[in-house]
């Protein structure tokens, strides 16, 4: 199964403010209260997140949803 192009694009925006925010991602999903393979599966782009957890993953990152899918 071909993953999509959008959810491939969302998980490394994800990793990158991960990254630049210097959160392991152990640390993001103890940070969120959430599975460590729930952000693996986003990141690489294996899940579509609905709404409301991408505004979780916004929240730990101390960002809005809207900037952190800027450019995408």
């Amino acid at each position: 199964m071909k993953k999509d192009t959008r959810l491939i694009k969302l998980g490394e925006r994800v990793a990158s403010i991960r990254e630049s925010k210097g959160l392991t991602k152990y640390a993001l999903a103890k940070k969120m209260g959430k599975p460590y393979q729930s952000i693996l599966r986003i990141e690489t782009g294996r899940i579509n997140a609905t709404y409301l957890y991408l505004d979780d993953v916004a929240k730990a990152f101390d960002m809005d949803l809207v900037e952190m899918l800027k450019g995408l």
